[in-house]
């Protein structure tokens, strides 16, 4: 076959319906960060306070041995709707690394809104996020700079390549 220089043309992406179709929608490597999320108005709520910049989002994690798991809440402004969620953190999870269980947590807040913002058209907007391992924070400080051979590099480096919303960098992210 002779390459004579014409693209194929590409079909436009149909916007997802709902928070699981838009949480399908993402590529296969990201899945991990979302195995279960669930909403009872597919995230409207959070992201008109998102938009607002009313959005807190809380995640936690636990350990056991070497299998870590990870939970999150996204809250709006008020206590009627929220996201709910939970994942495995993937990868070797050493016993006692609780750092990178945390940082699966905030792949997963962050992915999540990547996908409400997707779903309801939101562009801009402020979210708060809160967890107890202030050194998972790291990677949304403005002079951050990671090293190859840091510890969880993979998941330290992962909210940031997805996030597209104008957000500040003063652990408000």
């Amino acid at each position: 076959m002779q390459d004579i220089g014409i693209s194929i043309p590409q079909l436009p992406a149909v916007a997802p319906s709902t928070l699981q179709a838009a949480i399908l929608a993402l590529p296969r490597a990201c899945l991990w960060a979302v195995q279960h999320v669930q909403s009872d108005d597919h995230g409207l709520t959070v992201a008109q306070a998102i938009a607002q910049g009313t959005a807190v989002m809380v995640s936690d994690d636990s350990l056991r041995y070497t299998l870590g798991t990870s939970a999150f809440v996204i809250k709006g402004a008020t206590p009627d709707h929220h996201v709910l969620g939970y994942n495995r953190v993937p990868g070797p999870v050493e016993e006692g690394d609780s750092h990178r269980c945390e940082l699966a947590g905030l792949c997963a807040i962050v992915t999540t809104v990547n996908c409400l913002c997707r779903l309801h058209s939101v562009t801009n907007g402020l979210i708060t996020i809160a967890c107890d391992n202030t050194s998972a924070l790291k990677p949304t400080a403005v002079d951050f700079l990671p090293h190859p051979g840091q510890k969880n590099l993979d998941l330290m480096q992962a909210p940031v390549s997805y996030t597209h919303l104008t957000l500040p960098t003063n652990r408000e992210v």
